[in-house]
């Protein structure tokens, strides 16, 4: 739903609603639950929305001729208690196949699912074909972890097991964007993050051997040409 009823703001809402069967033995997290797991599969039940607001800054005249924005956006995706394997419905959102993130790392480390996300964002050109954008973004478990408990939060197999912490908040992350529009063809971008991860994630190094101290960063250029 597109909501454009007042002036330079735009106001966006998706809901979206998961069925189907959920199988731990695809679920990397799964085998943290028991060695004895039988992973007997459940009906899958899980639920997506997001919420995102664009207020256009073209008609403040002081920074009118950046083109600036802002954006507010949030988003929530259904978490399940991955204690109980098999039996009651599982509420844990799939990401799939998404083709948007919001938070690069926070997409990469979090797997895009059991969150509640909130962000910021200020766009700009401060030339006429590169574009600049600053974002922040921050986010909350749907459903905590058990403390202690070893969880691949990405959902990789390959990945690494982090120690968790029964908090809420999982960490907060800065990126900044620009774009170059070399021609109407060709586009080329530079991205740069950081991902500073709350103690939810650290867990206790006295306790949990596992701790992940180090923060995440990347930097990241593409190119994107249009035939």
């Amino acid at each position: 739903v597109v909501n454009k009823s007042v002036k330079n703001l735009t106001l966006d809402g998706q809901i979206a609603y998961q069925y189907g069967t959920y199988n731990p033995k695809l679920d990397p997290n799964a085998r943290w639950i028991s060695s004895t797991n039988k992973a007997e599969t459940s009906p899958r039940s899980a639920w997506g929305t997001e919420v995102v607001a664009v207020y256009d800054l073209k008609d403040v005249s002081m920074v009118s001729k950046y083109e600036p924005s802002l954006t507010g956006a949030y988003i929530y995706l259904s978490g399940a208690n991955r204690d109980k394997v098999g039996g009651a419905a599982y509420k844990g959102w799939d990401s799939m196949f998404e083709d948007q993130t919001f938070g690069h790392l926070i997409n990469a480390v979090m797997g895009f699912s059991n969150a509640h996300i909130f962000g910021t964002s200020l766009k700009a050109k401060p030339a006429t074909d590169l574009t600049a954008q600053l974002d922040y973004v921050t986010g909350w478990f749907a459903k905590k972890y058990v403390e202690g408990r070893q969880a691949i939060l990405s959902g990789v197999p390959t990945a690494q097991a982090f120690s968790m912490v029964n908090k809420a908040n999982f960490g907060h992350e800065f990126d900044a964007t620009l774009t170059y529009d070399y021609t109407e063809d060709v586009q080329m971008s530079l991205l740069g993050g950081i991902f500073l991860p709350s103690k939810a994630i650290n867990g206790n190094g006295a306790i949990y051997p596992y701790r992940q101290k180090a923060i995440a960063t990347e930097l990241i250029g593409s190119m994107k040409v249009t035939f």
